[in-house]
C-alpha cells in the first residue's frame, strides 16, 4: 500500500444511552483511544439522548460536546413539524446552522412516523433544498419507503446506514436509479461485497462506518484495508467520499 489510510466515521453515537450495555460505555476518553487505535481522525456523531428520550435535548449536548472536540462532527436528530415539537422551513435550517450541524438522523420507526409524504414531506424538502445530508439506519426503514423518498426527492443525499449483507436484491436496484444514495458499509460484508458495490456503483457511493460504541470499528476498518481495490478508491471509501458530501475539504 503507497501509505496509512485515515478514516472518516460516518456512524458513531456517544453520550449515554439507556439500552447501553456496560461493556460499550466507553465515554470520552475510551472512544478517543479507539479512534487513535484504528486510525479514525474525524466522526460524523449522533447523541444518544437525541435518539432515545428528547432529540431537542440531545442535539444541545451533542453540540455542546462538538465545540470542545473538534474531531467529532455532529448530526442532528429531527422529528417532522406537524407537533411542534421542531423548528420547521427556514427557522430548521437557522437552528441547524446555529448549532454547526453537519447532517441529520432520522428515525421513524423508532420515533413513530412515516417518511411518506403527507407525514416528512415539507421535512425533506427543506433539507434537500438546503443540501443536508440524511442518514437512516436500515432497521428504520422499508427499502420501498425509501424508494419513495429518493424519487420524491431527487437531490436528497440519503445514507444507508448498515444495511445487512443479504440485502442486495433490494440495495443494487435502487444504487442504479438514485445516484444520490449512499451506503455505510459495516454490515455488507459478504464475500467480496465490497469490491463488488464499488465495481459496479463506484467507490464514491461507498462510506465507512464503525457503529460506535455498540459495535468494533476494527472489522470494517480491516475490511477496507485488505479490498482488492486500487488504493485511491480505498481512500474514497475510507475517508474522502465522506468529507466531498459533508463539504469538509481535505
Amino acid at each position: 500500500m503507497p501509505g496509512k489510510l485515515r478514516f472518516y466515521d460516518c456512524h458513531c453515537r456517544v453520550g449515554s444511552s439507556q439500552k447501553q450495555r456496560p461493556e460499550t460505555r466507553l465515554g470520552w476518553d475510551g472512544l478517543s483511544r479507539v479512534f487513535a487505535h484504528c486510525g479514525i481522525e474525524r466522526a460524523l456523531v449522533v447523541h444518544a439522548h437525541a435518539l432515545e428520550l428528547d432529540p431537542l435535548e440531545g442535539n444541545r449536548r451533542l453540540a455542546h460536546a462538538c465545540r470542545e472536540r473538534p474531531e467529532l462532527l455532529p448530526c442532528f436528530v429531527l422529528l417532522p413539524q406537524h407537533t411542534g415539537e421542531m423548528p420547521q422551513g427556514d427557522k430548521l435550517l437557522a437552528y441547524l446552522t446555529e448549532e454547526g450541524a453537519s447532517a441529520v438522523r432520522l428515525c421513524p420507526r423508532l420515533h413513530r412516523f412515516s417518511l411518506a409524504e403527507t407525514w416528512s414531506g415539507n421535512l425533506l424538502s427543506t433539507l434537500d433544498e438546503a443540501g443536508y445530508p440524511v442518514l437512516l439506519a436500515a432497521n428504520e426503514v422499508g427499502y420501498e419507503e425509501l424508494h419513495g423518498v429518493l424519487r420524491a426527492h431527487p437531490g436528497l443525499s440519503v445514507v444507508l446506514l448498515r444495511p445487512w449483507y443479504r440485502d442486495a436484491r433490494w440495495l443494487y436496484p435502487l444504487l442504479e436509479k438514485f445516484d444520490r444514495l449512499y451506503v455505510e458499509i459495516s454490515l455488507y460484508q459478504p464475500f467480496r461485497g465490497l469490491e463488488e458495490l464499488a465495481l459496479r456503483f463506484g467507490p464514491e457511493r461507498l462510506l465507512f462506518g464503525s457503529g460506535l460504541p455498540d459495535f468494533d470499528p476494527c472489522a470494517t476498518v480491516s475490511a477496507v484495508r485488505w479490498a482488492d481495490l486500487p488504493w485511491d478508491w480505498l481512500e474514497a471509501i475510507a475517508w474522502k467520499n465522506l468529507s466531498r458530501l459533508l463539504k469538509l475539504g481535505a
